[in-house]
C-alpha cells in the first residue's frame, strides 16, 4: 500500500486541505488502499473508500515533531519487514519527518514548497525579507537536499516549483501536478448574487505573500477610485498595516482577520475581482478557486501562475513589486467592461487543469508509476 505520511493533518492550511481534498477524491482501488499517518488533532476527515487514517500520538513540546517521527520510522520498519509498504509518501514541509523513513523503502515526497523559494534566495532579487536566519535557513536546506537526493520520485505542484528542485540537484524523477479545488463547492452560481466588493485579496498577510506590499496598493486604489470597495480576508504577522487602514478607511475597506475555510466562497461570491500581492507560492490556491468561480485575478508576474494566468486572457499580470502599475491594472480591469468574458476563460482554466476528480487519479498513478 502507499503510506502518505504528514503530521499536522488537522486544520486549514495549504498541505492539511491538499491531502483532504487528495482523500477525497482517490479513486478506489480494492487491496491497493492509502494509509495515512498522522499525528492527530481535530481532523476534518474520517477514514473512507480507498484510505485510511491511523494516528500516531504526537507529544507536546519542542521535541514533540522529532518524537513523533522516530515512532513513525518505527511503525514503518514493522510494515516494511512485512512487506506491506509499497511506497511511502512523504508531503514537505516540514523536513523533519524526514527522520521517519527507514532505508531501503521506497520514497516519494510531494514538495508543495522549498527553503529557497520561501527565503526569497530563489529570486535574482530581492522581493520580501527572509525570515530565516543564515545559519536556521543552512540547516534547513541542507536537510532538504539530503531529502531530495533520497527521494526515488518528487511531486512538485508547479514549474517554479520544478527549477527550484533543479538547484539541489534532485536525484530522482520530478513531476509537476497542480493542486486542486473542489469545483461543486467553489462554483460561479455558489453564494450569493449581490457584487459588493469590486476586489478581494485572500490569504496569509506576511512577507514573502507581499504583506508589506498590500497596504500600498490599497492606498494607491483608494487614490485612484475613492468609490472602491476592497476587501482583505486573511490574517498575519504584516496584518497590523491593513488593519490601521481600515480603520482610516471604513468606506473603502473590510478587514476580516481570520475567517474559516467554508466562508471563502461566500467572501468570493461577493467580489467581482480577485487579487494577490503574493510573492511567493507553492500554488497559489485561493487564486485557482477564485477563477473557479468566474473571478479573474490581478496578479505579479512571477513563474508558479505559470500554466494557470494568462495576461489579457484570464486575468492580468504586473511587474513584481511595481505597486503603481499593479493599481492601475485593477482600476482598468474593473472599468474594462471585459469582467465576464475574462471570468467565464478563467472558469475554464480552472476546470481544464485544476479540477480535483481529475488530479487525484494522476497523482495516484505518478506515485504508482
Amino acid at each position: 500500500m502507499i503510506v502518505l505520511v504528514y503530521p499536522q493533518l488537522a486544520g486549514v492550511g495549504g498541505i492539511a486541505r491538499y491531502i483532504e481534498s487528495f482523500l477525497a477524491n482517490l479513486p478506489h482501488d480494492p487491496g491497493r488502499d492509502v494509509l495515512v499517518l498522522h499525528g492527530g488533532g481535530d481532523v476534518r476527515i474520517a477514514s473512507g473508500a480507498g484510505f485510511r487514517l491511523q494516528h500516531v500520538p504526537m507529544p507536546k513540546g519542542r521535541l514533540g515533531l522529532l518524537s513523533w517521527s522516530l515512532r513513525v520510522r518505527r511503525l514503518l520498519s514493522e510494515m516494511a519487514r512485512d512487506e506491506q509498504v509499497e511506497l511511502v509518501n512523504l508531503h514537505v514541509p516540514p523536513l523533519i519527518p524526514l527522520l521517519a523513513i527507514p532505508r531501503g523503502v521506497k520514497l516519494a515526497v510531494t514538495a508543495h514548497t522549498t527553503y529557497l523559494g520561501m527565503s526569497g534566495q530563489f529570486y535574482p532579487k530581492t522581493l520580501f525579507p527572509s525570515s530565516y536566519g543564515r545559519a536556521s535557513l543552512g540547516i534547513k536546506m541542507m536537510m532538504e537536499r539530503a531529502l531530495f537526493r533520497r527521494a526515488d520520485h518528487i511531486i512538485t505542484l508547479t514549474e517554479q516549483g520544478r527549477s527550484e528542485l533543479e538547484h539541489y540537484r534532485a536525484g530522482g524523477r520530478i513531476s509537476i501536478i497542480p493542486n486542486g479545488v473542489d469545483l461543486s463547492a467553489f462554483s460561479s452560481e455558489a453564494g450569493a448574487a449581490d457584487k459588493d466588493i469590486d476586489v478581494i485579496f485572500p490569504g496569509r498577510i506576511e512577507p514573502r505573500k507581499g504583506g508589506r506590499s498590500l497596504p500600498l496598493i490599497i492606498e494607491r486604489l483608494v487614490e485612484r477610485d475613492p468609490a472602491i470597495r476592497i476587501a482583505v480576508v486573511g490574517y498575519g504577522p504584516d496584518e497590523e498595516g491593513v488593519a490601521a487602514l481600515a480603520k482610516r478607511l471604513p468606506d473603502n475597506l473590510i478587514f476580516t482577520g481570520a475567517v474559516p475555510f467554508s466562508d471563502m466562497v461566500s467572501w468570493l461570491a461577493r467580489s467581482r475581482l480577485y487579487a494577490s500581492a503574493s510573492f511567493y507560492e507553492g500554488l497559489p490556491g485561493t487564486c485557482v478557486e477564485a477563477m473557479a468561480m468566474a473571478l479573474p485575478p490581478v496578479v505579479w508576474d512571477m513563474q508558479f501562475y505559470e500554466g494557470l494566468v494568462e495576461d489579457g486572457v484570464n486575468g492580468f499580470q504586473v511587474e513584481p513589486g511595481a505597486v503603481d502599475a499593479f493599481a492601475e491594472a485593477v482600476v482598468a480591469a474593473l472599468g474594462s467592461g471585459k469582467l465576464g468574458q475574462l471570468g467565464e476563460a478563467a472558469k475554464a482554466r480552472v476546470a481544464l487543469r485544476y479540477d480535483w476528480t481529475r488530479i487525484a487519479p494522476e497523482i495516484v498513478t505518478a506515485l504508482r508509476g
